[in-house]
């Protein structure tokens, strides 16, 4: 049985940082290494989509569905915080 796995992600195809692959090279401390990176690559994610919620306008928060209140509450969110 073959099972299809998607492509990786990269700044051309979305918005979203491209993450580090996970593949095993056999060392606790690469793999440490790379999950570091991309939890870090997440904290990024997070701060530059909270600051993006920040400063957008009432209309467009409304086409979200979202409230200032809701974006203001979600903006101000540590980056550490899901």
């Amino acid at each position: 049985m073959h099972t299809i796995s998607r492509p990786p992600v990269s700044l051309e195809s979305s918005s979203r940082l491209t993450r580090i692959p996970r593949r095993r090279y056999g060392t606790v401390v690469g793999d440490w290494i790379l999950r570091a990176l991309d939890r870090l690559m997440l904290w990024q994610e997070r701060a530059a989509g909270r600051h993006q919620l920040a400063q957008m306008s009432d209309r467009d928060l409304k086409d979200m569905g979202i409230s200032r209140a809701e974006a203001n509450w979600e903006a101000r969110k540590p980056f550490w915080r899901i």
